[in-house]
């Protein structure tokens, strides 16, 4: 805690004693200091496990993670940009689905054009006139 007009107090530690704050000189501040809250889970074993089967489109695939994983959205989208940043899935060829990387890509057959056949006369040689 830090005031204008006056030195920087060290930390302490209080407890709560209805109804007064009490000072607790053997608990260490810097022991108590620590970040809140449930500990991420790491989904990316399932996430990428989905996949085995055939490329999915974003929203395919986080249906697919609540049906049978029940990942929520919000926690999709969060692994999803993981995955993606450090190259665990990748785009497929038409770009709207997602693949592991290594996935043996769709061959996509293209006919041949059709050729236009010309009429014999119209292969004649025209001598221009003066």
């Amino acid at each position: 805690m830090t005031l204008r007009n006056l030195p920087e107090q060290t930390p302490f530690v209080v407890e709560w004693q209805y109804p007064l704050m009490v000072e607790r000189p053997l608990l260490r501040p810097e022991k108590l200091k620590g970040k809140g809250g449930r500990p991420a889970v790491d989904h990316t074993a399932e996430l990428l496990e989905l996949l085995n089967d055939k490329p999915m489109t974003t929203t395919e695939w986080q249906m697919a993670a609540k049906t049978e994983s029940d990942i929520k959205r919000s926690v999709f989208y969060e692994q999803f940009k993981s995955l993606k940043s450090h190259g665990f899935v990748e785009n497929t060829p038409c770009g709207k689905k997602w693949q592991k990387p290594g996935t043996p890509k769709a061959v996509v057959r293209q006919e041949p054009k059709a050729v236009k056949a010309l009429a014999p006369e119209s292969l004649a040689l025209v001598t221009p006139t003066r």
